[in-house]
């Protein structure tokens, strides 16, 4: 995407799926840490995801890899 807010372009993490049964093996580190450096390889400003409001699992996954929650929210228009 391109941010006109940030001046160039920006991610979208839209799925990043750890099976259980992988869980807490470094798996979803370094998935993580691959996209990370693909967007610094492409010179993007930042990356962006949604987690669900409910999903404490993944919002402590994040914020252990120095992800921060915004205070913006979130709306969407589905087309069928």
């Amino acid at each position: 995407l391109i941010s006109t807010a940030e001046g160039g372009t920006v991610g979208i993490v839209e799925d990043l799926i750890v099976t259980e049964k992988c869980r807490n093996k470094g798996v979803g580190a370094a998935l993580l840490e691959a996209i990370e450096n693909i967007a610094v390889e492409q010179g993007m400003s930042r990356l962006q995801l949604l987690i669900d409001k409910d999903n404490n699992t993944a919002a402590q996954f994040y914020d252990k890899h120095d992800w921060s929650q915004t205070h913006m929210t979130v709306r969407r228009k589905k087309f069928s």
